[in-house]
């Protein structure tokens, strides 16, 4: 009975390694990338190079993981396709660190809290010994809000590069705001209240869930002040 104890705890961590190697591959991978776009567009500076790999990243999370709820990928294949994102995250937090806007404390916080996400996820899941039966469901569920990352960061560089007046920004601006309540909001509430309410406490898997919804809020409520300052401007 140790002995296979051991065995399983000795797999565990063999897999987790993999995936963690395969993380850091992918940082690897999205930095040639970001490298690679830059010798193709010259002309595009590092925050627009990072918008594309992000607004990529969004897409492929948010499809990946609505395919995984929809039973169309099998837990395996999402595991391993999760690791990408893994690996987008901590590309992610380097691009942080050295650009450091004034919301890069915010963003590293929140970047630490998805590694802290997944990590549990991958040893689990792989041992069938998971924190909670429904975690890979979690996980799939939290990354749907990478729907309303789409249209954000196209209104965002937009923003950032004064073009508020074109029509992209305000048909982007709109979709953000109509994605952003049921899949950032929502979504993550729906999540935190059950797992509050129904799932037993796990330290720190309530705390996280708990953590994104209130800087979900947060942000949504900073996106509204926004709009309504960009609605008075124009007015003005």
């Amino acid at each position: 009975m140790y002995i296979l104890m051991y065995v399983i705890y000795y797999l565990g961590c063999v897999v987790l390694i993999m995936f963690l190697s395969n993380g850091i591959t992918c940082f690897f991978i999205f930095n040639h990338i970001n490298q690679f776009i830059k010798s193709i567009f010259p002309s595009w500076d590092q925050p627009k190079r990072q918008i594309v790999l992000s607004t990529a990243h969004a897409i492929f999370t948010s499809i990946i993981s609505s395919l995984y709820l929809y039973n169309i990928l099998s837990e395996f294949v999402y595991y391993h396709l999760i690791s990408i994102a893994f690996g987008f995250a901590l590309y992610d937090i380097g691009q942080i660190l050295a650009i450091r806007n004034h919301l890069w404390k915010q963003m590293l916080f929140h970047h630490l809290m998805i590694i802290a996400a997944l990590c549990p996820f991958v040893y689990y899941s792989f041992t069938n010994r998971l924190p909670i039966e429904s975690y890979p469901y979690f996980i799939a569920m939290n990354y749907l809000v990478e729907f309303a990352t789409i249209p954000l960061n196209i209104s965002w560089y937009l923003h950032n590069t004064k073009n508020t007046e074109c029509v992209l920004f305000k048909v982007t601006s709109i979709f953000t705001l109509i994605l952003y309540l049921p899949f950032r909001v929502i979504n993550t509430g729906y999540l935190t209240f059950y797992s509050m309410l129904y799932l037993p406490h796990i330290v720190p898997l309530q705390e996280i869930q708990l953590v994104f919804f209130v800087m979900n809020i947060f942000w949504f409520y900073k996106l509204c002040k926004k709009v309504k300052s960009l609605k008075t401007k124009k007015i003005d």
